[in-house]
């Protein structure tokens, strides 16, 4: 049996580890690599053989989102799996829009994730159980009360760096636009969500569960909002 070639895309060192060590008990799953940045992801799978990413949302520079999207759009052979601490049904949509095949939460257990594993390296699409369930219901009743459901994707991932505090050429460098269009990006996030400035975004974002709190808050967004 050809094994599943598996890259693992995280910023946080441990998690990256923890990861890491339980795949190489599966039988059937090679890690092909570890790298710790969206950008890191895209230059691995250009010059390595991959089957499957196993892809952070929430990590610096263009973040998971937006590498996401540019895998699918130049890779297409390569399957996303999404890994989130958050179990928020937007950042579900979101990154399953940009062309995941995938989505895990870091609360799971091992043998779901390796089943995910599997499932989307046959082509099969996988999402965890609990955001599955949400999935269902919300395809019973469509109505939704998160106002970040209306964002597109490339909206959402602009909108997630500004909560992060990335300044404008920053979000402009890591998505590969220029910064009027970032601007641009801003001014209809904060239309359509019905805010003034990041700080207002910020706390949209916390009331809806997709900051996790736990989380030391930035001191840009702490020093404005005093």
């Amino acid at each position: 049996m050809v094994p599943i070639r598996v890259l693992v895309a995280d910023d946080h060192d441990l998690v990256r580890y923890g990861i890491t060590l339980m795949l190489k008990e599966v039988a059937n799953i090679e890690v092909a690599g570890e790298v710790c940045s969206g950008e890191e992801a895209l230059e691995f799978c250009r010059n390595h053989p991959v089957d499957v990413v196993l892809m952070d949302i929430r990590m610096p520079g263009m973040g998971g989102l937006e590498a996401t999207r540019r895998m699918h759009a130049s890779r297409p052979e390569v399957k996303i799996v999404a890994l989130s601490a958050m179990d928020d049904l937007v950042h579900a949509k979101k990154i399953l829009e940009a062309g995941a095949w995938g989505y895990l939460t870091k609360g799971g257990d091992p043998a779901e994730m390796t089943r995910c594993l599997e499932s989307v390296a046959r082509g099969r699409r996988f999402i965890c159980a609990d955001v599955a369930q949400e999935m269902a219901v919300g395809s019973v009743d469509p109505v939704s009360d998160n106002p970040f459901d209306k964002l597109s994707p490339q909206e959402f991932q602009v909108a997630n760096m500004v909560i992060d505090c990335y300044k404008t050429a920053d979000i402009a460098s890591s998505m590969g636009i220029e910064g009027k269009t970032v601007n641009s990006y801003r001014y209809r996030i904060f239309e359509k969500l019905g805010v003034k400035s990041d700080v207002a975004l910020a706390r949209l974002a916390i009331q809806h569960g997709l900051v996790d709190v736990a989380q030391p808050v930035e001191p840009s967004l702490a020093s404005a909002d005093s």
